[in-house]
């Protein structure tokens, strides 16, 4: 029970920082303002790990009984990146 318990509250705590970092990916592409690429690139690589995090700990307090969770947090930051290429204008021609 102890076990699971620890698992939850990791849960919780990831799942906080995964939002925060969704909130603030998001707020860039909305104002378009400061989209560094090299920022940007690292935001995605800490939610990536963050959900990583998030299935592992599904993963272990239900004992490996979704092994579906694992390719679809693999997919996170492919799925980041192409959301940001689609929403991201072409800078205009000079």
């Amino acid at each position: 029970m102890r076990e699971i318990w620890g698992g939850f509250q990791q849960i919780l705590a990831d799942n906080n920082e995964v939002m925060g970092f969704i909130g603030n990916l998001e707020e860039m592409l909305v104002s378009q303002k400061d989209l560094d690429l090299p920022y940007l690139n690292s935001r995605i690589w800490l939610l990536d790990q963050h959900i990583a995090s998030l299935v592992a700990v599904l993963q272990k307090i239900s004992g490996a009984k979704y092994r579906e969770l694992e390719s679809a947090g693999s997919g996170s930051k492919r799925l980041s990146l192409s959301a940001w290429k689609m929403q991201c204008p072409s800078p205009p021609a000079r």
